[in-house]
């Protein structure tokens, strides 16, 4: 949605139906978000979620002056909208997280445990060394940051979430290890879909600013900036490699439909649904229905 988008919803209202998929009935969430004059549900369509933030005011940015969080999350939105290479949204987005005190920044998805990272990354911003590092060590098995992404849809502190004296060693040695690349304090913004957890964006500096503006402000950019992520990362349309009726499921699968569902949908069993989606899997060469689904958007095999 662009700023002139949202202008035009403030102007018109109403504010209980998404003004860019008016059949999706958006989640009641627990706060409006203010922008530019009044107040906006502020949603993307059901395959990211529907969104809103806290208020947002004025504040000091990192060099001491006052701005509107508010218009400068809308101008980065505004700005992403004219990017088409992952290198200049990685690039635009380094700029943008700098200016709150954050120097390192992954968006990506979570793997089961056992499995790697790398392959669910979109955009990697995290030091070179570190990144190398947590594969290394399978880091994401033990990471109590990430873990904590898949049992909330609200953004958070990693300080709101971590607790040194009960974490377990393998944990403690996570965010020890982090430290040594001065990635002191983080926060992470957690994407989920109707059909559950998909990515997260997750930034690290030395002392960021955590403010309440704050934390609305890069809430809004990081759903967008993992949109915008998401659409470059996808590779050119090619010859499907999934069968209609594979497509099918994974779609009704994407907007959070049951196989149980699925099944009523396509009027089949649903054993046969289920044989559909273990087909598409593996020729996708993921496990899960969450990865599974994420990978055939990003192929292009469905588009939601």
């Amino acid at each position: 949605m662009t700023v002139d988008r949202i202008r035009e919803f403030l102007e018109h209202g109403p504010f209980t139906s998404c003004p860019t998929q008016p059949h999706f009935r958006p989640r009641v969430y627990r706060r409006l978000w203010q922008a530019l004059d009044g107040y906006a549900l502020v949603c993307v369509d059901s395959w990211r979620f529907c969104v809103e933030t806290a208020k947002v005011g004025k504040r000091r940015d990192m060099s001491g002056r006052h701005f509107n969080a508010g218009r400068d999350a809308l101008d980065f939105i505004d700005r992403l909208s004219t990017l088409a290479d992952p290198t200049m949204v990685v690039a635009a987005l380094r700029d943008k997280l700098a200016s709150y005190g954050f120097h390192a920044f992954l968006i990506t998805g979570l793997p089961e445990i056992g499995d790697r990272i790398d392959p669910l990354v979109l955009l990697n911003g995290w030091p070179p060394g570190w990144f190398e590092l947590y594969l290394e060590k399978s880091f994401s098995d033990w990471d109590p940051i990430a873990a904590h992404c898949k049992t909330t849809i609200d953004p958070f502190a990693w300080n709101d979430v971590y607790q040194e004296g009960v974490a377990l060693p393998r944990q403690r040695e996570v965010m020890h290890r982090a430290r040594d690349f001065n990635m002191i304090e983080g926060f992470c913004v957690p994407i989920h879909g109707e059909a559950g957890f998909q990515a997260v964006v997750t930034m690290a500096g030395d002392r960021p600013d955590l403010s309440r503006q704050a934390r609305s402000a890069i809430h809004l950019m990081s759903i967008y900036a993992h949109g915008k992520a998401a659409d470059c990362m996808r590779p050119a349309r090619r010859e499907h490699v999934l069968t209609v009726r594979e497509r099918e499921v994974l779609t009704w699968f994407a907007i959070g439909k049951t196989t149980e569902g699925v099944a009523e949908r396509l009027g089949v069993s649903a054993g046969t649904a289920e044989a559909h989606f273990e087909n598409a899997a593996r020729k996708l060469g993921v496990r899960g229905r969450t990865r599974t689904v994420i990978e055939a958007y990003r192929r292009g095999e469905i588009s939601i």
